[in-house]
């Protein structure tokens, strides 16, 4: 997932869910606002949940094994 950080407090723009499930999806997410998430430690990995503007809210709930947040 690649963000636009221009005017943002880092640079840190690309977030990678390794191993990943998406649980759900309410629409597409191109083009919307990261405004909210949740981070869950589960067994084998992590649950995140992220609630996004943009028309509408756009719940997104990923599983994965780990994640890797860097600057591209």
């Amino acid at each position: 997932m690649y963000f636009d950080t221009r005017g943002g407090y880092n640079n840190r723009n690309k977030i990678t869910f390794v191993g990943s499930d998406i649980i759900k999806q309410d629409e597409n997410i191109v083009g919307s606002y990261w405004i909210y998430d949740e981070l869950y430690r589960m067994e084998s990995g992590y649950e995140a949940h992220m609630l996004l503007a943009g028309e509408e809210m756009i719940e997104l709930i990923v599983r994965c094994n780990d994640i890797i947040i860097e600057e591209e």
